[in-house]
């Protein structure tokens, strides 16, 4: 059965963007607005290094306000797109938003490097004045970037090179998500053909018909294959578009640039990677457990790691009992949080149905003038309803946030952003597995622990698979040489090999998945994943454990936005020291402890 088209979807199931602008001509009068806000900047220009810090303040002060009003342009028009990626008003108007950020980017290209060039005697009386007080934290953020920071002549060069660096993404993104058309295949049933879409392919790769799941792997990576090179000349000027901003800001490495606006050491980074190689014999364990539960003759494929290992097992959550789970699971974290949870639910601020055209799998949006916005594309099955928590959990984190923080400390690094949403899947899990311990359901047991260890796989072992391979690439690049197809298909399937272990011998068709992951435009970003599953592990066990000052300090780190580093944020709040590899081997020792529960149980 093919998508249903966006009009079809009921309006209760979809979000409420009207409540941003409730007429297309308010949306063009504040965009308008802009044109008038920019020139207002520049009369502070060649004035910041103003001893009394009241230039600097009053230009600050002017900055954020039209940041604030670009955020609000930027939701309302990729919002709008990614409900239709089809729909030809919607992309001309989020390509309308991106020239204009790119051009006031280029057009306020001037603060930074002024800043830069205070004399530090003058800054220090800046920092000193009083009026500067609520911009101290973001003088700090922009002061740790100096080494880094090019002339005001080259800064204006990057910054008109803005759009053009995303051309990559955005490319990948209309063919990977409007262009690209693949074929009817068996239904998850197995008695009828559907559409395969992006939306469906994991819950086919679910099916317990082998034979439904394979089909539909080949469907999905043979049409990858033929557009190969294309993919393959997007992901490379993607990585040549890292390596050229590293290298004209005086980076070592486009693994370094990536990280150090957060100031993360890249040993933090490698660190995690040697983890994960040394603990390897743990998931094959878990590789080796599935397949004498799915009783397959011979090795597993690739197109047998999503199948539930609970054939007779596979229930169906409709929505509204994927809210109930949700807020029930959510009440360790007390009524104030869950109250946040409902009104998110209640206002309209979740587009929640697949349909034709719309982006695919899911995100937490808004801004911090907005609703907190959630795209899902939500099927009745558990794991659904894990993404609904999961989602939450960084809209919630955005709304304490906004509720603590002034708008220039609210933004949050990316780094801890996945704690927030992890640590609700963690609390869902342990709500559900009670509920199934206390029924005796063996079942939803086995089918919790198996879910536990999956996730264990995907967000930790695969994203740290995913993050080697944009180190593998980028490094590949850096050295002088060039990506092909070949290469890039014959080093994913090594890792693949490496990762999976002896149990695995996978159609060698899995050496195109890079080509359908688009976390490979987000520059570095997969390996936070796995430091905030490992964080969250622990954070997760502490509040259901009732250990003293967890809640509490769980809900401090929810509100801190980016008022300190991203690594202190989580070592003086939570009590955990991502320079060392301590979290992330105790996390893999408890996925050890689920494989060997499943086992015993089974």
């Amino acid at each position: 059965m093919s998508a249903p088209e966006r009009k079809d979807i009921p309006e209760e199931l979809k979000w409420d963007l009207d409540q941003m602008y409730k007429t297309r001509d308010d949306f063009e009068k504040e965009f308008e607005s802009v044109k008038t806000m920019v020139p207002a900047l520049e009369e502070f220009k060649g004035k910041l290094n103003d001893p009394s810090g009241k230039s600097l303040f009053n230009c600050l002060e002017q900055s954020y306000k039209l940041d604030r009003v670009l955020d609000r342009l930027k939701v309302y028009a990729f919002h709008s797109y990614d409900t239709d990626t089809r729909n030809s008003d919607f992309l001309a108007l989020k390509g309308r938003v991106i020239s204009l950020v790119s051009d006031v980017s280029t057009k306020t290209s001037w603060i930074t490097p002024e800043v830069m060039s205070i004399p530090d005697d003058v800054l220090d009386k800046i920092k000193a004045a009083e009026c500067m007080r609520p911009y101290l934290r973001s003088l700090e953020m922009m002061l740790h970037l100096k080494p880094h920071v090019l002339s005001d002549a080259e800064e204006r060069i990057m910054s008109l090179a803005t759009e053009m660096r995303e051309s990559p993404y955005n490319g990948y993104s209309s063919l990977n998500e409007a262009d690209l058309k693949f074929p009817m295949v068996k239904s998850s049933d197995g008695k009828s053909e559907d559409e395969l879409t992006h939306a469906n392919f994991i819950q086919l790769q679910n099916s317990f018909d082998r034979d439904v799941r394979r089909i539909a792997f080949e469907g999905l990576y043979d049409t990858y294959d033929k557009v190969k090179n294309t993919m393959t000349s997007l992901i490379s000027a993607n990585v040549s578009t890292n390596i050229f901003v590293a290298r004209a800001r005086h980076y070592s490495s486009s693994l370094e640039s990536s990280l150090f606006h957060d100031c993360i050491p890249v040993d933090v980074y490698n660190s995690l990677i040697q983890a994960v190689h040394d603990s390897l014999p743990a998931f094959y364990k878990y590789v080796a457990l599935r397949k004498k539960c799915l009783k397959i003759e011979g090795p597993l494929n690739m197109y047998d790691q999503y199948v539930p290992i609970t054939p007779d097992f596979d229930p169906v959550v409709p929505y509204e009992k994927g809210k109930e789970w949700v807020c029930e699971a959510l009440k360790p974290l007390g009524e104030d949080y869950v109250n946040m949870v409902k009104e998110v639910i209640n206002t309209r601020s979740i587009d929640v149905r697949p349909s034709r055209g719309k982006r695919s799998g899911a995100y937490s949006g808004g801004c911090y003038d907005s609703k907190p916005y959630i795209l899902m594309n939500y099927v009745d099955n558990i794991d659904s309803v894990f993404t609904l928590a999961h989602e939450m959990g960084h809209s919630i984190h955005t709304q304490m946030s906004k509720k603590h923080q002034p708008y220039q400390t609210s933004d949050y690094s990316i780094f801890v952003a996945e704690v927030a949403s992890t640590v609700n899947e963690c609390l869902l899990y342990e709500y559900l597995m009670k509920k199934a311990r206390e029924e005796n359901d063996k079942a939803l047991q086995v089918f919790l622990l198996n879910h536990k260890c999956h996730d264990f796989k995907s967000t930790l072992f695969r994203q740290v698979m995913f993050a080697e391979f944009e180190k593998i690439i980028h490094e590949k690049v850096e050295s002088g040489d060039s990506l092909t197809a070949d290469y890039l298909q014959d080093a994913y399937y090594e890792l693949n090999k490496l990762y999976y272990g002896p149990d695995v011998d996978a159609d060698r068709r899995i050496s195109l998945e890079w080509a359908r992951i688009p976390h490979f435009y987000y520059n570095f970003y997969v390996y936070k994943y796995a430091t905030s599953l490992c964080v969250a592990d622990k954070v997760s066990a502490d509040i259901i454990a009732g250990k003293e000052g967890a809640r509490e300090n769980y809900l401090k780190f929810l509100s801190a936005g980016c008022s300190m580093d991203p690594l202190d944020i989580l070592k003086v709040i939570l009590g955990v020291d991502l320079t060392k590899t301590d979290c992330v081997l105790e996390a893999i020792g408890h996925f050890s402890n689920y494989v060997d529960e499943l086992s015993k149980i089974i």
